[in-house]
């Protein structure tokens, strides 16, 4: 920020004087002070002199702050509970070689003889226990070189926010595929609505001779009646579905604490499954998060993606009416699930009914067998 006047420091700058230099400074006083009275020359020039040192220092100590800007090293989310290294950069644009620190949240690092026009980062490798945002405001840069009696701050640059996604857990991605097709796919159906949902899959190829072991389902009766032989339908390899899952953040309008415990709990459950998913590679995922902002968030499967797509979660808070995205997403050939930090959610069933396809619905109180939470 610029100063109003020339006269005026920038918003954000400060100066102060340390413990060592308020003792310092009472110190060469009372030194001049004796001196003085006592007509002690070299105790008076003692003392002049330990003030000639102090002003020293709170020049050299300004000095040393032109030109250097101080900002946060940009990282990608990480997740609660993942070693991370955080680190601040410091770059020095005076013309002469500085030292100064930096301090930002979680950090204080000193930079020793950064060189002109060099910039130096350092940081400490940090683990972070819970969901959220580290950093955002701007470091700050101080310098107090080289006694430490006088110590001049200005503000760096803001930005560099670290995102920490929900703390991961175990999941069985093939326990977790055959809990979908249960809970969504056709249990409950009719065999012709089965049928469907299968066709849905596969696109038709043609059809060609029976073979022994061909379903009976399969069997084209008009080419079978027209030729006088058992003839099938013949499918191309059905794509392997994609993944829609919805996270509701739902909390009652007075949360006790077990309420929001059960809030994070299903926030992991979710990001354990995207995670998952994603590192399993092959199909196109779609997150939707419900909530007084509804956010909407699709990617091709990779690690980095997982970290995009749920990085929505990082700063997600509850909501007792949260409302989905509109529209939802693929459902059509999709593996659909909503997950609620409350049991039996209705969202499940209010998805199937505006999408007429049905919504599998798991909250970490139903303890499902493919999934393990993770230490917390």
């Amino acid at each position: 920020m610029r100063p109003t006047t020339r006269r005026e420091p920038p918003p954000g700058r400060s100066v102060h004087v340390t413990r060592e230099g308020a003792w310092w400074v009472a110190v060469a006083t009372a030194m001049a002070a004796i001196g003085w009275y006592k007509t002690i020359p070299p105790l008076l020039l003692l003392g002049y002199a330990m003030l000639a040192l102090f002003a020293l220092n709170a020049w050299l100590a300004r000095r040393q702050l032109r030109g250097l800007t101080a900002t946060r090293a940009a990282h990608a989310p990480v997740y609660a509970g993942e070693p991370v290294r955080v680190s601040l950069r410091l770059r020095n644009d005076g013309p002469s070689a500085a030292t100064a620190g930096v301090r930002g949240s979680q950090l204080d690092q000193l930079f020793e003889n950064v060189p002109a026009g060099g910039e130096v980062e350092r940081g400490e490798t940090r683990t972070f226990a819970e969901r959220g945002v580290v950093g955002g405001e701007a470091p700050r840069v101080w310098a107090d070189f080289p006694l430490g009696l006088v110590r001049f701050e200005a503000p760096g640059t803001p930005g560099g926010e670290l995102l920490v996604l929900p703390a991961l857990g175990s999941v069985d991605l093939v326990g977790f595929r055959r809990w979908v097709r249960r809970e969504a796919g056709v249990e409950g159906r009719s065999r012709r609505q089965a049928a469907r949902a299968a066709a849905d899959r596969a696109d038709l190829r043609g059809v060609r001779d029976y073979r022994p072991g061909d379903g009976l389902r399969d069997i084209h009766w008009k080419t079978t009646a027209r030729r006088g032989e058992p003839f099938v339908r013949e499918y191309d390899a059905a794509p392997d579905p994609e993944l829609l899952l919805v996270v509701e953040p739902w909390l009652p309008p007075a949360p006790t604490p077990a309420d929001a415990e059960n809030l994070e709990a299903a926030l992991s459950l979710a990001a354990s499954v995207v995670r998952a998913w994603c590192l399993a590679g092959g199909t196109r995922v779609t997150v939707a998060v419900a909530g007084d902002d509804p956010v909407r968030r699709s990617s091709t499967p990779s690690e980095a993606a997982a970290r995009f797509l749920l990085a929505p979660l990082a700063t997600l808070s509850g909501s007792d009416r949260p409302a989905p995205p509109d529209p939802i997403g693929p459902a059509a050939r999709s593996e659909r699930v909503v997950v609620s930090s409350r049991p039996a959610s209705p969202l499940a069933a209010a998805l199937g009914r505006a999408t007429g396809r049905p919504f599998a619905a798991v909250s970490p109180a139903d303890a499902p067998a493919w999934y393990q939470a993770g230490p917390r």
